[in-house]
């Protein structure tokens, strides 16, 4: 079962929508249209946490449904996003470790994949030199927008996981905090993050254990599923960690034996279009 504390959020969800999607009279009616329609995929999305069988059939509908729920339900959610995130246990805490396991340097070029609000990515851009948040909710980017005033070396991109629009061996570094429980294909997201990490580049994944939220049991990891795929994507030196109350951590790095391998797989990945912003602030 999920923490009440967790539990009694979804209610503040509900009321908070609630408020803002039926209780603002100077809306058009165009929006209002938006919001009902927006507001439909947001318990549907809800319910899938709550039904094992309907998260699995949002799945098997895959792009037709399953990621325009996704992209609809974020950019609603994320004006409260941070509100609800944040009181999960520690949840403050895991992004600050996640960090500092990536070690990021001035150096490092970083990219935060599935970013939300930059909980983790704005913290990147107080240690690396340059980072990007990529994210398939355009609402969520305009919510780290605002948050990243002021800051030079953050650069936002709207984009899916599944597809990552960056040259081969663009980053040093590749965090990802929370977003593997929900995308399908998780193991194809992990190579699309090894294919754009340079040479010598580390991961830092934060996903929920399923053993410990049974909600989650149909469609998120465990700690072996996990380390699994991530050997299968050829990464290295693998770490995990399992933190309380159900949070899985993993550090990896990308190590090619040979210099050969290295070209090869760079120019193998050389036909993806360059890194386009959509903001920059």
């Amino acid at each position: 079962m999920l923490p009440i504390k967790v539990c009694l959020n979804y209610t503040y969800v509900i009321k908070t929508f609630y408020n803002l999607s039926f209780k603002e009279n100077n809306m058009m009616s165009m929006s209002k249209c938006k919001e009902f329609r927006a507001s439909i995929y947001y318990f549907i999305y809800l319910l899938s946490y709550l039904s094992i069988t309907l998260g699995s059939l949002l799945r098997l509908l895959r792009k037709f449904f399953y990621f325009k729920t996704l992209g609809l339900f974020y950019d609603l959610f994320s004006r409260f996003y941070d509100n609800f995130t944040l009181s999960l246990p520690n949840y403050s805490t895991i992004c600050q470790f996640i960090v500092q396991l990536a070690h990021p340097s001035k150096n490092d070029c970083a990219l935060d994949v599935a970013c939300g609000t930059g909980l983790v990515t704005l913290l990147l851009t107080q240690r690396a030199g340059e980072v990007v948040g990529l994210d398939l909710s355009l609402g969520q980017l305009k919510q780290l927008q605002l948050k990243a005033r002021g800051i030079a070396n953050i650069h936002l991109v709207l984009g899916d996981a599944r597809k990552l629009p960056f040259r081969g061996g663009s980053f040093d570094l590749i965090t990802c905090s929370g977003a593997l429980s929900e995308i399908i294909d998780k193991k194809y997201v992990i190579k699309e993050m090894y294919n754009v990490l340079s040479y010598d580049g580390r991961i830092a994944i934060m996903t929920f254990n399923k053993e410990n939220i049974p909600l989650l049991r149909s469609w998120a990891y465990n700690a072996e599923e996990l380390e699994k795929d991530l050997r299968d994507c050829r990464l290295k030196e693998i770490r995990l960690l399992k933190i309380k109350p159900f949070y899985i951590i993993a550090k990896a790095k990308k190590i090619i034996h040979s210099r050969l391998d290295f070209i090869y797989r760079r120019s193998k990945s050389n036909n993806r279009p360059h890194m386009s912003l959509l903001f920059r602030t």
